[in-house]
């Protein structure tokens, strides 16, 4: 995948996965961009 893309961070690629679903929210990163959010507890961090 880092082959087809190059390294990000997860903000910005949660902005790309937005952006692939069909959100029309992705312009501006203080938008709700469709309610895509991370799954902390699948993260180990909740």
């Amino acid at each position: 995948m880092l082959q087809k893309t190059r390294d990000m961070s997860l903000p910005e690629l949660r902005l790309k996965i937005a952006a692939a679903e069909g959100c029309p929210k992705t312009r501006n990163p203080y938008y709700d961009r469709c309610r895509l959010a991370y799954d902390v507890e699948a993260m180990g961090m909740g």
